[in-house]
């Protein structure tokens, strides 16, 4: 996800252009990644959808190994939403013991969410239950497309089916759509400041045509950002991770570039325009309208807009996916720090 590819440590390198390999063991945590320092990371993540009721998710798992903690919870939201706060199932312990997680094949959370593998690549089931507010999950999620492991063999991305049945205040939606999961582990992921400009982690699914994709990458500054002249990236340097599959085969992108037009007040993404080519020198060119958007805040240095994202694709081709991306306080700062909400005294 947005919040962890600026830390893989591959980029620039000849891993970040290859494919790795995989085994069931990359389901389950990894004790041998026993690399000093309290910012190792170990992560989960499934993110699905309900597109035609604008509701977007993502369920995410944090574990500190050498700290023996973990962040681990669920967002549900329902169109637009102002605040972390104001979506319709929120429920993130900031912090729990990671002592009786197991092997990470069923794992049983804080707040009562569970995460079970069934098959490895294959089949996996969520639950979560909240009788006082009125909501509750039953997820079942089966691959969409193999997993996508990086050069680096710590990091992979799945495209996925889910179904099942999601409770929110009181009224249940079904759920069958496409969407990602994301996986990592063996990586220092500092929570330091980033003086820069958003970056965004891209994903998507045309299901007819049985293909995904993912691009994560800044704005190319040659398409006219928001923050041009008070950033420099090269455009050399924008793009850190991209990959295409169709059906069981994968492709890195090459010549890609994005940009993302933003609402000038709050700076929530608004739409994408994307272009890339495959190894086989075919040219994609992709357009996304962000439907619906959980705010997210992973850790206090940084700000993410979660967002269920319509792609078209060559102005036909309809798909599904994901924006997340993440902004730090000097671009937010630059962009919206002159703004005044008047004197406490006149508060209402």
């Amino acid at each position: 996800m947005a919040n962890e590819e600026l830390w893989t440590g591959d980029r620039g390198t000849e891993q970040a252009a290859l494919f790795g390999r995989w085994s069931d063991k990359d389901e389950l945590f990894h004790p041998e990644s026993n690399i000093p320092g309290d910012t190792l990371t170990e992560t989960w993540a499934y993110l699905w959808y309900i597109p035609e009721e604008r509701i977007y998710s993502q369920i995410h798992i944090w574990v500190h190994p050498n700290l023996n903690v973990v962040t681990a919870g669920i967002g549900v939201a329902r169109g637009h939403k102002n605040s972390m706060l104001s979506a319709e199932l929120l429920d993130v312990p900031a912090y729990a013991s990671a002592a009786n997680l197991g092997d990470g094949s069923d794992m049983t959370f804080a707040n009562g969410m569970r995460v079970q593998i069934i098959e490895p690549f294959k089949k996996m089931r969520i639950t979560y239950d909240d009788p006082v507010r009125g909501n509750a999950l039953d997820l079942t999620i089966t691959d969409f497309s193999p997993p996508v492991m990086r050069g680096s063999e710590n990091h992979f991305d799945q495209a996925t089916y889910n179904e099942g049945q999601v409770t929110l205040r009181g009224k249940t939606y079904k759920i069958a759509s496409h969407g990602m999961r994301d996986r990592s582990w063996g990586q220092l992921r500092t929570e330091a400041m980033v003086a820069g400009p958003p970056f965004t982690w891209m994903t998507g699914i045309f299901a007819d045509q049985k293909l995904s994709w993912n691009l994560a990458a800044f704005d190319d500054p040659d398409r006219d950002p928001d923050w041009k002249g008070l950033f420099e990236i090269d455009r050399n340097e924008t793009v850190h991770d991209g990959w295409l599959c169709i059906g069981e085969e994968m492709s890195r992108l090459t010549n890609a570039s994005k940009i993302t037009r933003r609402d000038p007040v709050t700076l929530r993404p608004l739409s994408h325009e994307i272009s890339f080519t495959d190894k086989w020198g075919r040219d994609y060119h992709i357009a996304g309208k962000i439907t619906a958007t959980l705010p997210w805040t992973s850790w206090p240095n940084m700000f993410a807009w979660l967002c269920l994202t319509e792609w078209s694709m060559d102005g036909k081709v309809v798909g599904w996916g994901d924006t997340q991306e993440v902004q730090w306080g000097d671009y937010t700062h630059a962009l919206r720090g002159d703004q005044d909400l008047g004197r406490p005294g006149n508060w209402r």
